[in-house]
């Protein structure tokens, strides 16, 4: 998680460097994503389309997210409690909050609420303030080989997408 945080403190230093103060970067782990599709009843072989509708939020809403996740065939039930879990939001204190106690029977959520959490702790320590950063549990990130953590920073009142981006992917070598 060491490294994870110092690939954020790098990035927040550059974008500071560049004279950008208003910035935001997002974080999101895939083992919470992996406990909020085990919360839903969502099974593993659609996972992926899991994380394509979650990845939608943004550009498209919870209305989005749910026609796009009841067009591939989960039922309303699921979708129902994925949209209850992506939207917890607040502080990071908070949001872990909820993902403990909500997702406490998934092994993996709690590991990667810890995992974020010893992340921030680190990050803090090199200098991120929490005014630049926040868990954003609708971050998905496209790509399916992603294992952890993982993150996107934005330009905020900048419609131009994130600017960096990325996260853990252990397994890839492998793959």
């Amino acid at each position: 998680m060491l490294a994870d945080a110092e690939t954020i403190a790098i990035i927040y230093e550059v974008l500071c460097q560049l004279g950008l103060d208003d910035f935001i970067i997002q974080l999101n782990n895939r083992k919470i994503l992996n406990g909020i599709a085990e919360f839903a009843q969502i099974p593993d072989s659609m996972k992926f389309n899991l994380y394509r509708g979650i990845d939608k939020f943004e550009r498209d809403g919870p209305e989005g997210v749910e026609q796009y996740l009841l067009g591939k065939g989960v039922e309303q039930t699921s979708v129902n409690k994925v949209l209850e879990a992506i939207t917890w939001s607040g502080e990071s204190a908070a949001v872990f909050q909820e993902v403990r106690a909500k997702l406490a029977s998934s092994s993996q959520a709690i590991e990667g609420a810890d995992e974020l959490e010893e992340i921030i702790s680190y990050a803090e320590y090199m200098g991120v303030p929490s005014s630049h950063y926040m868990i954003d549990l609708t971050l998905a990130r496209g790509l399916d080989y992603y294992t952890g953590p993982i993150s996107e920073m934005k330009i905020q009142g900048i419609e131009i997408g994130s600017v960096t981006g990325g996260g853990r992917y252990d397994e890839l070598i492998g793959l």
